[in-house]
């Protein structure tokens, strides 16, 4: 285990502490989280959305749409 790895692990256990969560929320919240990126990775891989740009085709307007 390096030096970073020991830090990290430091700095993970005191925000933990610092926000009052047990170990089986974080779990929970950070599967949620591994989730949720896993699923917008696959949306714009679908999409192929390329650095949060969306085209601005998809949206154009025109006066009979009302």
């Amino acid at each position: 285990m390096t030096h970073k790895d020991i830090f990290d692990e430091i700095r993970l256990n005191t925000f933990v502490k610092r926000l009052g969560l047990s170990i089986d929320e974080v779990e929970h919240a950070l599967s949620l989280y591994a989730h949720n990126k896993k699923f917008d990775k696959d949306l714009d891989a679908h999409y192929n959305v390329d650095d949060d740009v969306i085209d601005d085709d998809w949206d154009e307007w025109h006066p009979n749409d009302l």
